[in-house]
């Protein structure tokens, strides 16, 4: 068997058997396993796995993060697999893969959303699929996400619903036009933003671009204006994710002492007392949870419920839903950007943290 073909075999062996036994698997024949991913990198790996439905749809967490590794460079599969060994640990969850190898993370969600392009030729889904995987997972690299550097708007960070409206409307206008007409174009479409709302949107238009470098450095060609648009989606989506993940308010009864064993572990947290008060207010947002936590835990543990699905689930649920209802509106419907893709409420345990406002501020 070739070399090509031996990839192609794990490959093949990712879309049926879960993670743990993969992993065995794989490690079985490390020599051959590492001398293949050494040999066979970059653009061919990404083609053969994109043009794979089932195996882009997989649910299965080691699958998707050996996806995410491929895209993101890592060429050792091998040393890959044995630093994952802590994988199920509930001490690592992560957003939207959450505590279990059968929950989808931000890459994964793609597979959800492909279903709005059944009518584009296969070329062009691959194309789509490509980019919108590429973007939503490159967001969260250094020149994407640094909070020194204020570049925090596609995680959800202040005006998450005039952050989003931006991405909508670049989405639209990259294909026909350029990044400096994007820019001036929407810079100045919401005027009642606060001032620091429109440096934020200053910087994220100005940090959309960094998306084209990174994917021109792995797939070694400058993104066409259609590759264009949808890695600026691919970002929007990511966005959305972070939305339900950071800016939910902890539903009122979870600070309820006689129900906070169901949702808490205490021994997690120095002020347990004052969490559930937090919560039995309605003040407690997912990102302040790690505040109340103790100082002599593992790094790992300060997003344990922020980024965990499990933890107030429809989080996730409905993240899922607003990313494909988001997709149909922008390419199918033709509707303008409106906020009401992402309002939920207090009855599917989803508030969303100073939504009104920022809705109204952002003019949708």
């Amino acid at each position: 068997m070739s070399v090509k073909e031996n990839f192609l075999s794990y490959v093949t062996m990712m879309k049926v058997v879960i993670g743990i036994v993969m992993c065995c698997l794989i490690l079985s024949n490390r020599a051959s396993v590492t001398s293949c991913a050494e040999e066979i990198t970059g653009d061919e790996i990404i083609d053969s796995m994109l043009k794979d439905e089932e195996l882009l749809s997989s649910n299965n967490f080691m699958v998707q993060e050996l996806l995410n590794e491929i895209l993101d460079g890592n060429s050792n599969i091998n040393q890959f697999i044995e630093g994952q060994s802590q994988i199920g640990n509930p001490d690592l969850p992560q957003w939207m893969t959450g505590l279990d190898d059968d929950k989808p993370g931000h890459a994964n969600m793609i597979g959800y959303i492909m279903s709005e392009f059944s009518n584009e030729s296969s070329n062009k889904k691959e194309i789509i699929k490509r980019c919108l995987l590429y973007g939503s997972y490159k967001a969260d690299t250094a020149n994407m996400h640094n909070s020194s550097q204020n570049i925090v708007q596609l995680h959800a960070i202040r005006n998450y619903v005039a952050n989003l409206k931006a991405l909508w409307k670049y989405s639209k206008l990259i294909y026909s036009h350029t990044d400096t007409y994007c820019y001036n174009n929407i810079i100045n479409t919401m005027p009642n933003l606060t001032s620091q709302e429109q440096q934020d949107l200053s910087i994220l238009l100005n940090t959309v671009p960094n998306i084209y470098a990174h994917f021109q450095n792995k797939f070694n060609h400058a993104p066409s204006k259609l590759e264009q648009k949808y890695l600026v989606m691919g970002l929007a989506l990511h966005l959305i994710g972070d939305i339900y993940a950071h800016r939910t308010i902890v539903p009122s009864y979870y600070g309820d002492s006689d129900l906070a064993d169901s949702y808490w572990n205490e021994n997690h947290f120095s002020n347990y007392d004052e969490l559930l008060s937090a919560a039995s207010a309605g003040t407690l947002l997912c990102t302040k949870i790690d505040e109340y936590m103790r100082n002599d835990l593992p790094n790992s543990l300060n997003s344990y419920y922020e980024d965990n699905i499990d933890f107030i689930p429809n989080r996730y649920i409905y993240s899922k839903r607003t990313c494909k209802k988001f997709v149909h509106e922008i390419l199918i419907s033709g509707n303008n950007f409106s906020s009401s893709y992402i309002l939920r409420n207090s009855s599917d345990d989803i508030v969303l943290y100073n939504f009104s406002t920022f809705a109204s501020r952002a003019g949708a």
